[in-house]
């Protein structure tokens, strides 16, 4: 026999203690347990591209990767930011373009990590490596779409572009863009 005041309680709707906290990545790829949680937080910072050469005639500076969270609610991407432009002794370089963002509640054009800085010697000056973007998204734990507490999903923190190289003069070459990084917090 099941006491009267045992009948009202529904054990699939209990939920277990959460115990907020936070957990942070850089370059790589992860697979991110989800802990317990009322609420949890995705934030990347997409990774800047390279700077050019301070003159014409070396490489091309890379750009940053893309990085993302894949979630049931659907994928979130921070683009890394563009290569700058090379001067040529009269004009400074072009600072390379911010990489743009998608899929969070928010999406910040080079909001993310720096890129490449801006390359001077003498007169020449090469430009700077855009920034990444930076995406942030929230669930709350029961809506449609949420992490399941337990299940892994995939986390991509890609690396920042290299800057450009010019082989005959070193102090003309550009610097490489920041890499993403990842920050996840649950209360």
């Amino acid at each position: 026999m099941l006491l009267p005041f045992l009948r009202r309680i529904r054990i699939g709707s209990i939920k277990p203690p959460v115990t907020p906290g936070s957990a942070s990545w850089g370059y790589g790829t992860y697979s991110p347990v989800i802990p317990e949680y009322n609420t949890i937080t995705m934030e990347i910072w997409g990774a800047g591209g390279g700077s050019a050469c301070a003159s014409n005639g070396g490489t091309a500076p890379g750009a940053g990767g893309t990085s993302y969270f894949s979630a049931p609610s659907g994928v979130i991407y921070a683009y890394g930011g563009q290569g700058g432009s090379p001067g040529d002794g009269e004009t400074a370089g072009a600072p390379g373009a911010d990489g743009p963002a998608s899929g969070g509640d928010q999406n910040i054009t080079g909001g993310g990590a720096a890129g490449g800085a801006w390359v001077y010697w003498n007169s020449y000056v090469g430009g700077k490596g855009g920034n990444g973007g930076y995406v942030r998204k929230t669930w709350i734990w029961g809506q449609a779409g949420s992490p399941v507490v337990g299940s892994a999903y995939t986390l991509v923190c890609n690396s920042g572009g290299a800057g450009g190289y010019y082989q005959f003069n070193n102090a003309l070459s550009g610097y490489a863009g920041s890499n993403a990084s990842a920050r996840l917090t649950w209360s």
